[in-house]
């Protein structure tokens, strides 16, 4: 008899200890990644940054107009005009940058290498990729600083989907241990689809620099970390990442952007997501976080408030002056919200062109299932996306095409994987997984 007290006592236990990490479980579940407390101290208006920028240009402003011919002016205003865009958002500063190091080399009896890769970086970040292919094979040929000129090539060729050219490049690189190279090592196996492996690289290249000596590349690479975090599901690691970021450089709009997105997606907090994005476009104007407000509103089921950002949005970047910066969500709106077919297809034909990567030819199987060719959607995406290209939204289209297609194991099989980036995809597709 006291024995069998005994053994029902110890059931108990352990169905009381069972209902105890139940609970628990659907408690860490439900905390908050994100504590305004935190990152409040960075939603301060600061122009600190762009005074330092501005009292530079000025003096390098001031030397070119003693000296109209003094090249070394031009390429440091080239310079702080492109750092300036990135605290300002102004898109014409990328414009000056561009003019001011054409100038240096038209200036120049022998161009340089350095001019040219500079020249590369500005494409690259305007979406004009091969053009920055064509700089750097200017800046290979001129020889000077081989090494930077590879790193840079790596760049270029991924961009446009040249993965094995790109690796090839890479491997070509002296110090296959170095910073530069292990952060290139990151970005292609994120490219390749081992999230996993990209943020080892990362961290191990992370590992090579120090925020002393090294202040601007130790902020890219952790905020950058803080994505793969992001993108692996571990949230607190991302937050964290972000807030180090901040604390040493207060003004870094990529990591509050960062942690708007964590408030949103993984907390739900759409108060706080808009609070943090209402203060970026103050501070930094870029069109990104009106397209993060109307995917909010959305979720929030305001009509008008989507319907005012996605105009925002689309007034600003369908101007000759962002040229395709922002194709991939324009592409977006037409495709999925504004059911402009026509304009979809031109945007996914004009991606191909300048950058034919799996990611593009996405665009052109997805406009086709929207219109209902569904055998030509399959064949474009057999052909061109199907374990090439790893992005949790294009998988996503790939399922269903799959699916309209009548190959359930293979919708299957992709909603297995595509269930998994819950969080980098947003709550509304998260709406449409359960519809689909």
């Amino acid at each position: 008899m006291l024995h069998q007290r005994k053994w029902r006592f110890l059931q108990l236990v352990g169905l009381l200890s069972m209902i105890i990490l139940i609970i628990s479980s659907c408690t860490n579940q439900q905390r908050s990644i994100t504590n305004r407390k935190d990152y409040m101290q960075f939603l301060q208006a600061s122009t600190a940054e762009l005074d330092k920028i501005d009292r530079d240009i000025a003096f390098w402003s001031n030397k070119l107009k003693e000296d109209s011919s003094h090249t070394g002016a031009q390429s440091k205003l080239a310079g702080l005009y492109n750092r300036r865009f990135h605290f300002s958002g102004n898109i014409n500063e990328l414009f000056t940058a561009t003019g001011y190091y054409e100038q240096a080399n038209r200036l120049q009896k022998l161009f340089t290498a350095s001019t040219y890769r500079q020249l590369a970086t500005l494409s690259i970040t305007q979406h004009r990729f091969w053009q920055a292919k064509f700089y750097l094979d200017s800046a290979y040929r001129l020889g000077d600083n081989l090494a930077y000129t590879l790193l840079q090539q790596f760049d270029a060729e991924l961009e446009l989907g040249n993965a094995a050219a790109a690796e090839k490049i890479l491997n070509r690189y002296p110090q296959q241990q170095s910073f530069e190279v292990l952060i290139r090592k990151a970005k292609l196996s994120d490219h390749n689809g081992n999230l996993d492996k990209a943020i080892e690289l990362l961290e191990q290249a992370l590992a090579k620099i120090t925020l002393t000596n090294n202040p601007h590349e130790w902020s890219w690479a952790k905020s950058n970390l803080g994505d793969y975090y992001s993108h692996a599901n571990r949230f607190t690691d991302a937050y964290n990442a972000y807030l180090a970021v901040l604390k040493e450089e207060p003004q870094n709009y990529h990591c509050l952007k960062g942690i708007a997105w964590l408030a949103f997606s993984k907390d739900r907090n759409t108060a706080a997501a808009k609070e943090i994005l209402m203060f970026l476009k103050e501070q930094h104007p870029v069109p990104d976080y009106d397209w993060m407000l109307a995917e909010i509103a959305a979720f929030e089921k305001d009509e008008t408030a989507q319907k005012n950002h996605l105009a925002a949005f689309e007034q600003t970047t369908t101007g000759k002056i962002y040229g395709a910066m922002y194709n991939k969500y324009l592409f977006a709106l037409y495709a999925d919200e504004t059911k402009d077919y026509a304009k979809a297809l031109t945007i996914a034909q004009e991606e191909i062109k300048n950058r034919p990567v799996p990611a593009s030819f996405d665009m052109l199987s997805w406009v086709h299932y929207r219109q209902g060719n569904f055998k030509e959607a399959l064949a474009i995406a057999k052909a061109n996306v199907e374990n090439r290209c790893f992005e949790p939204d294009v998988l996503y289209h790939l399922a269903l095409i799959y699916k309209a297609n009548n190959q359930t194991d293979k919708y299957n099989e992709l909603m297995k994987e595509v269930s998994t980036a819950i969080f980098e995809l947003g709550p509304l597709f998260e709406k449409e997984l359960q519809n689909s």
